[in-house]
């Protein structure tokens, strides 16, 4: 937040700042997310019935681990 980030660099301006996996992750699956909606959304009102089909579970398989891929 902008806010935070004001505050630290006035009252701590030395303060490193760092980045945390979950926040990553979390940035990372959304990015992913709004993608995955867009394409879908432009298949869909293309009429690529087999793009549609194709993008039912890609987000599953995108967020899933990959040792666990079948």
């Amino acid at each position: 937040a902008k806010w935070i980030d004001s505050c630290v660099s006035q009252w701590c301006p030395n303060a490193e700042r760092v980045l945390d996996g979950f926040h990553i992750v979390s940035w990372m699956t959304d990015a992913l997310d709004k993608v995955r909606k867009r394409l879908w959304n432009d298949a869909r009102r293309g009429g690529d019935q087999e793009g549609v089909k194709r993008m039912r579970g890609v987000k599953y398989a995108v967020l899933k681990n990959p040792d666990q891929l079948t």
